[in-house]
């Protein structure tokens, strides 16, 4: 039975910074923590940071690895909107989950419509990693209507090691998530994919109660094998819900970027690409990619490659088709600078928002710095981010700096997520006038969108900056929302079929938009 820690020994507390005087500062939001930095220790143990969520009232939720001296574990942190600790949220602003005595590996946090919060990684159960998931009320108690009193691991193959790679919540409620076996060599996730050539991957789906939803493709799971050293990283949802994944596969020398499509019953469409997969690139050595698909279905993978210390980013876009519209290889080039772990990517307008961090080799003690860039879109580096085209935050001088994950908030700041040293998790967050100059940033975030349209259970309006009223054709307001999100979620479940105006403050002024529920 996983146990929560309630009596953990952790020292959480925010560190105050002597930030340096490079006029980094500028760029940051002074309201944030202090000047724009927020850090977090926990006493003696070693701290991974993983994922960073926002909430619609605007607090920030951060899951991470914790290692103590006896096993790594699950932690749950909760921040106030101005970077301070919430101390409602369970003890001190953590909760710490011990499942087996063993080691556990978050991986994704996600938080629902209804605003309840999805933990998602691995757990050893029985000598063998299983899929495994929590699911909290928004106080930080866990949701007994979830699995086994709010906690659930899930086993495919018999004597495997069951890894997660990502998850995203569908309009339903359902959870849609990809991730892999492995039967030999590690219970580490990621050395099980270099040591291991006999994978199989997995797209499967849980229901709202955590069960796995039997009824998707064949008896519950889309099995890829691993004939050609096939990993899938990623996965994300179109507008009517079908399944977009994307990984790589060994070439004769380079490896290959792939993007596959499944219909929503988890058979693969043939209409997609060649027979339901795309190639779209090839590079010596993957550093990172991600996978989004926006509101007109257009699907967008970002890859971080290259060799022999030059690395490249590169951006594809592809049709609901398959087809390759655009392949974005960008000029700014990092000589000896290489850009490492997750490298989260904000379109706007033709301009990529870039948040990462930096690794650099004529660096003597190999330290790295967190960094937000702009590229056009000829791919040279842009000169709008604090009028340089870049920001190196230099959190901890002589350590090394990582970023491992970002958010863009409904006010477009960028909140980014990262370590400094091996015990303190930092955050970072960027003024929303990084950007100051560049109006077709501005104006492109701040059109109002909703997504899907016609909904039937919940719904995306993205480009607000304030409240959020949706009026039924009487006048009347049957629902308010105030995100702070860039995309706000609203739970569209309880409303009648018909029409709806949704009202969206943004810096425009007030936007209607028609919507209908069905």
């Amino acid at each position: 039975m996983p146990e929560m820690k309630t009596n953990f020994f952790l020292l959480f507390s925010i560190l105050y910074l002597a930030f340096d005087a490079l006029g980094q500062n500028q760029c940051l939001d002074a309201s944030f923590g202090n000047a724009g930095i927020v850090q977090a220790t926990f006493g003696n143990d070693s701290i991974f940071p993983k994922s960073i969520a926002l909430q619609q009232d605007g607090k920030i939720v951060v899951g991470a690895d914790i290692i103590s001296a006896q096993n790594r574990d699950f932690i749950v942190s909760r921040f106030n909107a101005d970077g301070s600790v919430d101390t409602n949220f369970g003890i001190n602003g953590n909760i710490v989950w011990d499942f087996s005595n063993s080691n556990e590996y978050l991986k994704k946090i996600l938080i629902q419509t209804d605003g309840k919060i999805l933990i998602g990684g691995n757990s050893m159960v029985a000598g063998f990693q299983k899929y495994t998931f929590i699911r909290l009320n928004t106080d930080g108690s866990l949701d007994f209507t979830f699995g086994l009193n709010g906690k659930i691991s899930h086993e495919i193959d018999l004597n495997s090691h069951h890894f997660l790679q990502d998850m995203v919540i569908s309009n339903t409620g359902k959870i849609a998530i990809v991730g892999h076996t492995s039967i030999c060599c590690s219970d580490e996730p990621q050395l099980s994919i270099y040591w291991n050539s006999d994978i199989i991957n997995y797209i499967f789906f849980l229901n709202t109660n955590g069960d796995m939803d039997s009824t998707f493709s064949n008896y519950g799971t889309f099995q890829l094998l691993s004939n050609n050293y096939e990993v899938i990283n990623n996965i994300a949802l179109t507008q009517n819900q079908d399944i977009i994944f994307t990984g790589y596969r060994n070439g004769t020398t380079w490896k290959n970027i792939f993007v596959g499509k499944l219909h929503q019953n988890g058979n693969l469409d043939s209409s997609f690409g060649n027979n339901g997969f795309t190639e779209i690139s090839s590079a010596p050595i993957i550093i990172d990619k991600q996978l989004f698909v926006d509101e007109n279905d257009k699907i967008f993978v970002q890859i971080n490659a290259g060799d022999n210390g030059v690395y490249a980013f590169n951006l594809s876009k592809l049709s609901n088709l398959g087809a390759v519209e655009i392949n974005y290889i960008s000029n700014y080039v990092f000589l000896f600078e290489m850009i490492k772990k997750n490298f989260n990517t904000f379109l706007s307008n033709g301009s990529l928002i870039n948040l990462s961090d930096s690794y650099n080799y004529h660096d003597s003690i190999y330290a790295g710095d967190f960094k937000l860039f702009t590229l056009n879109n000829q791919g040279s580096l842009a000169s709008n981010v604090c009028g340089q085209g870049e920001i190196f935050v230099d959190v901890a001088p002589g350590a090394e700096d990582q970023a491992v994950d970002a958010i863009m908030q409904m006010d477009n700041k960028f909140v980014q997520l990262g370590s400094s040293g091996i015990n303190k998790i930092t955050l970072i967050r960027y003024l929303n006038t990084v950007f100051a100059g560049n109006n077709e940033i501005a104006d492109k975030i701040n059109i109002a969108k909703i997504f899907p349209n016609p909904a039937a259970h919940s719904l995306n309006i993205k480009g607000g900056s304030g409240q959020i009223q949706i009026v039924d054709v009487l006048g009347k307001t049957v629902a308010t929302v105030a995100p702070k999100a860039i995309t706000a979620s609203v739970d569209a479940s309880n409303l009648a079929n018909g029409l709806y105006i949704a009202k969206i403050s943004t810096a425009n002024g007030t936007e209607s938009v028609k919507l209908t529920k069905r």
